[in-house]
């Protein structure tokens, strides 16, 4: 884990609650790269979406 506060406040019931996911694809040097990213809050609305360039070449996108 990576700290980006030096103090954080108590979870609480009242929090909010965030999900991410991302798709993930095998580049030619059969490294996986992030090549989708998104984030939803506790109701199912997206706060963040995007696609991620690879940094090199795909070879295969992990899909049917």
């Amino acid at each position: 884990y990576k700290f980006t506060k030096e103090k954080y406040e108590k979870v609480t019931d009242s929090s909010p609650l965030y999900s991410i996911d991302c798709e993930m694809c095998y580049n030619i040097d059969g490294e996986m790269e992030v090549v989708w990213f998104a984030m939803v809050n506790e109701n199912l609305e997206c706060i963040y979406e995007t696609y991620v360039k690879p940094r090199k070449k795909v070879n295969n996108y992990l899909t049917q």
